[in-house]
């Protein structure tokens, strides 16, 4: 029963010892503690730091992943400026063929252009599969632009307004004076092209529009053509309605009122 009693008194002296000790010395064991305790955080901190630090391995992949991510968005985001350019164009040519019911459009792409021609000869995904024939005439949504000169099944090639082997009968709305436009090869480089066989030019002047006459029955009336930007004694000089050179997608005229039926113009 003593020796029990002596046990259970040696723990609470224990504890007073101690607690005397850490009040007699606080200072100086405070102090080793902090020490002691904060160099065991600071180990156990960098340690799980480096656990959870990713390896040099996963940030390659994870860069690379990002990088492939980046790449399919910008892919997707041109994918869908080129749809939305498309059908912007799609719906003026709608517009077109609200303004002019009879017209028979089919829009295409193009695909590729001549590589020896100076004056933008270029060809375009449509063919006879589509109902396109050799001189069908061929337009963008601002105007006419050229003709088919041959066709396959599924592609046709176009000549331009810049060629000297197209012709169009133009009529000036301003001034009430008519000619017929026609390509050069040395206007081809400055994008320009000649009215000739002038009716009434006395009174035409730079800034006036050009539009078919419809003569002929090889175009359809009133296609806005061109600007003319020249008026001399010795010439008159038009700019196409298109920068023929910048043309990606295009529509051929597959038939119009009046096709084929020689008349005069108005």
């Amino acid at each position: 029963m003593k020796r029990q009693t002596r046990g259970a008194l040696r723990v609470p002296l224990l504890i007073l010892a101690l607690v005397f000790t850490a009040c007699t010395f606080g200072g100086v064991l405070s102090g080793g503690f902090n020490t002691l305790f904060g160099s065991i955080a600071e180990q156990t901190a960098a340690a799980a730091a480096a656990w959870n630090r990713p390896s040099d391995d996963a940030l390659l992949s994870e860069n690379r992943r990002l990088t492939e991510e980046n790449s399919r968005l910008k892919a997707a985001l041109a994918g869908y400026a080129e749809a939305k350019d498309e059908n912007e164009k799609l719906w003026r040519f709608y517009d077109m063929k609200k303004d002019t019911p009879a017209l028979s459009l089919k829009p295409a792409a193009v695909l590729r252009r001549g590589a020896d021609d100076d004056c933008g000869a270029f060809t375009l995904g449509v063919g006879e599969a589509d109902g396109v024939s050799v001189n069908d005439p061929v337009v963008t949504e601002n105007g006419l632009i050229g003709r088919v000169t041959r066709v396959d099944a599924a592609a046709c090639s176009v000549s331009t307004v810049l060629s000297p082997d197209l012709s169009v009968s133009v009529t000036d709305r301003q001034s009430g004076g008519s000619g017929v436009l026609s390509g050069t090869a040395a206007l081809a480089d400055s994008g320009r092209t000649a009215v000739t066989l002038l009716s009434g030019s006395s009174k035409m002047k730079t800034g006036d529009f050009l539009y078919t006459s419809g003569a002929g029955g090889v175009y359809p009336k009133n296609l806005f053509v061109g600007t003319i930007t020249e008026v001399s004694q010795e010439r008159v000089l038009a700019k196409p309605c298109e920068d023929i050179g910048a043309v990606t997608f295009a529509a051929v005229i597959t038939d119009f009122s009046g096709k084929g039926v020689p008349h005069l113009a108005d």
